[in-house]
């Protein structure tokens, strides 16, 4: 009997420790970082999550059914599990401890409240012309030398995805220069300063001369790029832009391009390739790199989108026929919800709202890019496009009347749904 009981407490305790680790490692999947306030308005949460969450600040107030109170001094606890909104009339942010059990201390959120913000809303097709910050590194590859031996001196040396920035100690940003080198080198040994992975690093490579008379490391190399996307958002008060929704890799390598420098112009959709079950479909658009086209630089390609400033914020807006009504309030992403959202885009021609659905939400931010999972409604977009192309990445999506996020990608097996990202994460970054 005694064995018996011991064994029945062994399997409670253990039962229980295997829950408190399943909640523990759950909370990192599914809460969010942050709870975004606008001051002076009160935003509901229901996280419908089995922990607590302890406020200590004293200009947030609480209301939790038919109770409200500002915090005070000695905090608030809040059940995560239950619907409850939050205000301030102060911006600031501070830290909140989430608890299991109202006990155990797991983890931090951090509450920030923020004046009203608002940016123009984009959605046309525009074309960006990038140049890396070095030669991007394909791979190696063999050639024939002038004795018809094969040769591949940089096998092993240089890796797929490796940026060169300098040969002997001179900067190269494109593949003529890096070529021109090789050749001055006759034969002798050239140091490539190498960025690989954010790291800095000096290799030496034997060129040889191959069968047509010039020296060679064999290499496959890339420099500058150019394509299509949507412009996302522009801010009216300093000009910045962000489009896309994702950063520009490397069709070959799946490298994040290193920018040193690139330029936005306005583009004009010439087809659709239609998108089908298995395959996407894509925009086909052409880029006339003109001054009138010119929308601006850019600075940044991040993995959540390509960003940089317009070079003239009125003129811009006139050029891209961005009316007052596209001025939108930024909606975070604590206030986004399951249900009815427009999608604002130029892919049929002309810059037009679409229906569509968010199907599901995911605030904890574990995958910036699929942090809304939608649906395309729309007859007039399912029809013409199957859905979401490639080239549509970065239309932005409106819900109750704010800015939330914007269009990443679309599901190979369904085109007509796909992934977005909170605007909050674009402008942030």
């Amino acid at each position: 009997m005694k064995l018996y009981r011991k064994i029945l407490i062994c399997l409670i305790v253990l039962l229980t420790c295997i829950m408190a680790v399943m909640a523990f490692s759950g909370i990192y999947q599914y809460k969010p970082s942050n709870l975004w306030l606008v001051t002076g308005e009160a935003q509901e949460f229901n996280l419908k999550l089995p922990y607590s969450l302890k406020i200590d600040s004293g200009e947030i107030y609480v209301s939790a059914g038919d109770k409200s109170k500002k915090v005070p001094a000695d905090s608030i606890t809040i059940d995560l599990d239950s619907t409850f909104n939050l205000s301030s009339e102060t911006t600031g942010t501070c830290s909140a401890q989430v608890y299991l059990f109202n006990i155990i201390p797991v983890d931090t959120i951090e509450v920030n409240v923020v004046n009203p913000s608002e940016c123009y809303a984009g959605g046309q097709i525009v074309g960006i012309s990038l140049t890396t910050d070095g030669v991007l590194v394909l791979g190696s590859g063999e050639f024939t030398t002038e004795k018809g031996t094969k040769a591949e001196p940089a096998r092993n040396i240089l890796k797929s995805g490796d940026y060169i920035v300098k040969i002997n100690g001179t900067t190269v940003n494109d593949k003529e220069k890096l070529v021109e080198y090789v050749q001055k080198c006759e034969g002798d040994s050239v140091k490539l300063k190498v960025n690989r992975n954010g790291e800095l690093i000096s290799v030496s490579v034997k060129p040889e001369k191959a069968d047509d008379g010039t020296y060679k490391i064999g290499a496959w190399i890339r420099d500058d790029t150019a394509g299509i996307g949507t412009l996302t958002y522009i801010d009216p008060s300093t000009g910045d832009f962000g489009a896309l929704g994702h950063g520009i890799t490397d069709v070959d390598t799946g490298t994040l391009l290193d920018i040193l420098s690139g330029d936005v112009y306005r583009a004009h959709v010439m087809s659709i390739n239609k998108g089908v079950r298995g395959n996407p479909g894509e925009i086909v658009g052409v880029m006339s790199r003109t001054d009138s086209n010119y929308i601006g630089s850019l600075s940044d390609n991040d993995r959540i989108g390509i960003y940089g400033k317009v070079e003239n914020t009125e003129r811009c807006l006139d050029m891209l026929e961005i009316e007052s009504d596209r001025l939108y309030e930024i909606g975070y992403a604590s206030s986004v919800h399951e249900g009815d959202v427009k999608i604002i885009s130029e892919c049929l021609g002309e810059l037009a709202e679409y229906s569509a659905v968010i199907e599901s939400v995911d605030h904890s931010n574990v995958n910036t890019e699929k942090a809304m999972r939608i649906r395309i409604t729309d007859e007039r977009l399912l029809s013409s496009t199957g859905g979401i192309v490639q080239g549509m990445s970065g239309s932005p999506i409106v819900q109750d009347g704010k800015l939330i996020g914007a269009v990443t990608h679309v599901l190979v097996d369904d085109p007509a749904e796909g992934y977005g990202i909170f605007i909050e994460n674009m402008i942030g970054h």
